[in-house]
């Protein structure tokens, strides 16, 4: 009888010790995420004439949601998010071009530097994969696609006239010249350091790359008259706390 008993404690205090263990490392099914960093971003031409500027500094700042997809580790997560893109590109063409100083009257510009200013809403979905912590540590990676509306694009054109004179025109409304939907392949890889708990920072380096043209149908080169197509590429540094 004395057996039985000593037996029984023994598996009772086994079963309470897993159970608290189990309830101390069970991982959250929910964590939020807020970032914000620099980004650099370049727009690829796909029209003979058409040149791509260097690389020009952005932003984006956002929240992500990250939904665990296995309730008994830490490694699986389903990333569904809202964020603002600033991407700046720069391009440089000729076509022709409204002479501000001629009454407006249309020219054939010999070459038309166009810094552009596109503001994207964008919504990532995404699997991200992490690590288990070694120390406080976690390394993840995500890829996904990107789901973006365009909500303001403008630019800043330098135009040369074939005498080689020229003029600058800010602030050129370019809304109606751009794709209003964007969709990208996005991927990211970083890692996360635990302050305290469930807070942690967040550091990651992320590129984007555009699947369908960054201009509309209707946007034409009016010299060529070929339809003007461009796909637009940016490297994100990102830097964020989870909570």
């Amino acid at each position: 009888m004395k057996r039985k008993i000593f037996i029984l404690l023994i598996f009772t205090l086994l079963m309470t010790e897993m159970s608290v263990y189990s309830q101390e490392y069970r991982p959250r099914r929910v964590e939020f995420t807020v970032y914000a960093g620099p980004s650099i971003s370049w727009a690829q031409t796909l029209n003979e004439g058409y040149r791509s500027g260097n690389a020009r500094l952005g932003g984006v700042y956002g929240l992500d949601v990250d939904i665990n997809l296995v309730p008994t580790a830490e490694n699986y997560y389903f990333t569904v998010g809202l964020a603002a893109k600033h991407a700046m590109t720069k391009m440089i063409y000729s076509d022709k071009y409204a002479d501000r100083e001629h009454h407006d009257s249309l020219i054939t510009a010999e070459s038309i530097t166009s810094k552009f200013n596109n503001i994207y809403l964008s919504i990532p979905t995404a699997i991200e994969f992490k690590t288990n912590p070694f120390g406080r540590f976690v390394i993840d990676g995500v890829i996904g696609l990107e789901h973006s509306i365009c909500v303001s694009a403008k630019s800043k054109d330098e135009v040369i006239r074939a005498d080689g004179t020229g003029f600058k025109v800010d602030k050129v409304d370019r809304y109606k010249e751009m794709s209003l939907i964007q969709e990208s392949l996005y991927v990211e890889f970083g890692f996360e350091y635990v302050i305290r708990d469930n807070t942690k920072a967040t550091f990651g380096l992320a590129y984007n790359c555009n699947f369908n043209n960054m201009f509309r149908r209707k946007t034409i080169n009016q010299i060529t008259q070929e339809r003007v197509r461009s796909r637009l590429h940016s490297f994100e540094f990102l830097f964020g706390f989870v909570f």
